[in-house]
C-alpha cells in the first residue's frame, strides 16, 4: 500500500488517471467479469451479502414486471428508451440495513441486465457481467484532508481504501463519478 496523502489547507488534490499523476502507484483498476468479483475485489464483504443483494434484485424485478402501473409509466432509464421500472427505490426498501454504497454499486451493475432475464433466471455469483465494468481503487496508508481542502476522485466507480482517514473542519471528499466507497480502519473528523 503506498504512502500517505495529505491535502493542504484550502487546496485540492485530484485523483484520476492523468499521465504523471503523483499518486498513480496507488491506483488499482479492477475489471469485473462476473458478479462474484464484487466479493473477490472487496466491494461486497461476503458471499452471503452478495446472495442477499442478488435475491433482492430478482424479487424487486419480478414485482416490478408484475406491477401494471409501472408499465403505464412514461419514465425511461436515463440515456435509453427502456422503461424505468422503478426498481432501485424498491431495492433500497428491500434491504433497509444494507449499506447504500454497496446497494448502489451492485445496482449499477445489475440494472444492465434485461429485467426479463433477471426475473426468469435470477442472479448469482457466477452470473457473467455485460460490458466488463471497472472499479478504480485508490490505496493509501493514511489520508488527511486539512481545513478547506478537497480530495477529488474522478473515476466513474471509485473506492478509497486507507488505514486512517482524517477530515478536518470545512474539508471534503468529492466523487465526481457515480459512486465512492470508502474503507478505512479509522475515520475521524475534527
Amino acid at each position: 500500500m503506498p504512502d500517505d496523502i495529505l491535502v493542504a489547507d484550502n487546496s485540492t488534490v485530484r485523483l484520476d488517471d492523468r499521465a504523471g499523476q503523483p499518486f498513480s502507484d496507488a491506483r488499482r483498476t479492477m475489471t469485473l467479469t462476473r458478479l462474484g468479483d464484487l466479493v473477490d475485489q472487496g466491494v461486497v464483504d461476503t458471499d452471503g451479502e452478495l446472495r442477499q443483494l442478488a435475491e433482492a434484485a430478482t424479487t424487486v424485478t419480478r414485482d416490478a414486471l408484475a406491477d401494471v402501473a409501472v408499465h403505464r409509466s412514461r419514465r425511461f432509464v436515463p440515456g435509453s428508451l427502456r422503461p424505468d421500472l422503478g426498481r432501485y427505490p424498491r431495492m433500497l426498501a428491500a434491504l433497509p440495513t444494507a449499506e447504500r454504497t454497496k446497494i448502489s454499486t451492485f445496482w449499477r451493475i445489475a440494472r444492465q441486465f434485461d429485467p426479463a432475464v433477471i426475473a426468469t433466471h435470477g442472479l448469482d455469483r457466477d452470473t457473467v457481467l455485460p460490458g466488463k465494468p471497472q472499479i478504480v481503487k485508490w490505496l493509501f496508508q493514511d489520508v488527511t484532508v486539512n481545513p478547506g481542502g478537497t480530495l477529488l476522485l474522478t473515476d466513474f466507480n471509485a473506492a478509497l481504501a486507507c488505514r486512517n482517514l482524517l477530515i478536518r473542519s470545512n474539508a471534503r471528499i468529492v466523487a465526481s463519478g457515480k459512486s465512492l466507497q470508502i474503507t478505512a480502519t479509522s475515520i475521524k473528523g475534527e
